[in-house]
């Protein structure tokens, strides 16, 4: 992933910006779901005692981008978390990890857990990290969509930084999940863990606002040349 962010940081914005619109947003929606599939397969070849049923994994993954985009990020626009962010992003980033937990907890929690497959504490892990990779890959989309995509290299550095904090706050709530069984939760464990997961997820927006000031950048250039032209204009014509 570093090396594709390096190459496409080489690679001349005219030369992406000059592609159809529809392969550029194919091409970063690309960039977005890679990150989280390498991340799964990853995990999915550490379990060999008992492999979990692939098709439930791929499943859950499926399953987190549709929550991601019906549930999480409707939720958090609602809070205007986005805003709070512009003044305190640890705060921001703690509060959504919060919402992050609570979603994954619930969606693994009502899904996988009951069955026979859910077996051993590793499986609370396998299942976490997929729903939340789900969830990074529909944040990923939505970046991609909702602005002009100007800097792959950003994009795939966003994405990837993404997913790493999604295996982490996976991790936490997975061993969370793991420690339990359907019908005997621990109210404490439980609270240990969403708050886990908001400390992890707190980094989120430090890094991210970070990051996206190399994405912002071109924008605030597009803008900051308009109003030159503009300004050029009005003194060539008095």
């Amino acid at each position: 992933l570093a090396m594709v962010s390096l190459l496409l940081s080489w690679i001349p914005g005219a030369v992406l910006a000059g592609l159809p619109v529809l392969l550029r947003v194919g091409l970063a929606i690309i960039l977005t779901v890679v990150p989280a599939l390498l991340w799964v397969v990853i995990f999915m070849r550490q379990d060999r005692l008992a492999p979990e049923p692939r098709e439930y994994v791929i499943g859950l993954y499926v399953v987190g981008i549709l929550v991601g985009a019906g549930i999480y990020r409707p939720l958090v626009d609602l809070l205007l978390l986005s805003d709070w962010g512009q003044g305190n992003a640890v705060l921001t980033g703690f509060i959504e990890g919060l919402i992050l937990s609570v979603l994954i907890y619930t969606g693994v929690r009502l899904t996988i857990m009951p069955t026979s497959e859910f077996d051993e504490r590793v499986d609370g892990m396998i299942y976490a990290i997929a729903f939340a990779l789900g969830i990074a890959s529909s944040e990923g989309i939505t970046l991609v969509m909702g602005r002009a995509v100007r800097s792959y290299a950003a994009v795939v550095q966003i994405v990837s930084v993404d997913a790493m904090l999604a295996v982490a706050i996976g991790i936490v709530m997975g061993y969370v999940l793991g420690m339990l069984r359907p019908g005997r939760a621990n109210g404490w464990l439980v609270l240990v863990g969403l708050l886990g997961g908001g400390i992890v997820w707190a980094a989120h927006g430090v890094l991210r606002s970070t990051i996206t000031t190399g994405l912002r950048s071109d924008e605030h250039t597009s803008e900051l040349q308009s109003r030159q032209y503009l300004v050029c204009r009005l003194l060539l014509e008095k």
